[in-house]
């Protein structure tokens, strides 16, 4: 069982805490695409097939934990963007403007 996580970091630390969590999804994904090209050669031998379907069901289960970890790692850089955007966004608005003729 997984249990989500929440917390703060600073967000000058975004970039590289998403760097670290996409690196290691990847470090899974190409462990895992080792494990299923592997895989292929057990299912010409019908005693293995039971094995390749407990290890394919294993290695499919880690490719979706790496793609969570993507989903993470792609909000975290979306709401950093967002953040930088904004930041650069004026940082009050002029008052409202009375058109000419309508003071009371």
């Amino acid at each position: 069982m997984k249990v989500k996580v929440t917390y703060g970091i600073p967000l000058d630390d975004a970039p590289k805490t998403a760097k670290m969590i996409l690196d290691q999804a990847s470090q899974l994904i190409e462990k895992e695409l080792c494990i299923l090209k592997s895989i292929s050669s057990l299912m010409d031998d019908n005693e293995l097939l039971s094995h390749a379907s407990e290890i394919l069901d294993k290695t499919r289960k880690n490719i979706a934990s790496a793609d969570q970890s993507l989903v993470d790692a792609q909000a975290l850089l979306s709401g950093y963007v967002s953040v930088l955007a904004g930041s650069q966004a004026p940082t009050s608005t002029p008052p409202p403007t009375v058109p000419e003729g309508s003071e009371s």
